[in-house]
């Protein structure tokens, strides 16, 4: 089996991969450091798995990652929306929690730019050919 080489990857790629894998490793750090400030291990694992998962598949050129990441972002809104007070529930975020959903959004931010539409498009074209 050859592996297809990919093009040229851009570097707001390998930034918004950095930014998600980055995310992974501060969940990882408060699950490991303080883990009185986590819910639920088995969440806390689960994110920190979907969040690698993501920046591989992303630095990989898995086009996809981009409506993943805004489906993880709604589902986190329409909690807020949900809570007694939103306001409140958002003021209540841990630090760390809101570095995590500043480097998320970064990383979607960043990959919705045109060269990395380009590089997804690129990436696609030649799955289909191989």
């Amino acid at each position: 089996m050859t592996e297809v080489r990919l093009p040229a990857r851009p570097r707001v790629i390998s930034i918004a991969a950095g930014a998600l894998f980055a995310s992974a490793v501060v969940l990882l750090v408060v699950w490991i450091a303080w883990p009185e400030q986590v819910v639920s291990n088995g969440g806390q694992v689960f994110f920190i798995m979907l969040w690698t998962v993501l920046a591989y598949v992303t630095f990989r050129g898995a086009g996809w990652v981009r409506y993943a990441i805004v489906a993880i972002l709604l589902v986190t809104l329409w909690g807020f929306a949900n809570a007694v007070s939103p306001l409140e529930a958002i003021a209540e975020l841990a630090p760390w929690e809101v570095l995590c959903r500043v480097l998320q959004a970064s990383a979607l931010a960043l990959l919705c730019l045109p060269q990395a539409h380009r590089w997804f498009r690129a990436v696609a074209a030649l799955d289909k050919d191989g």
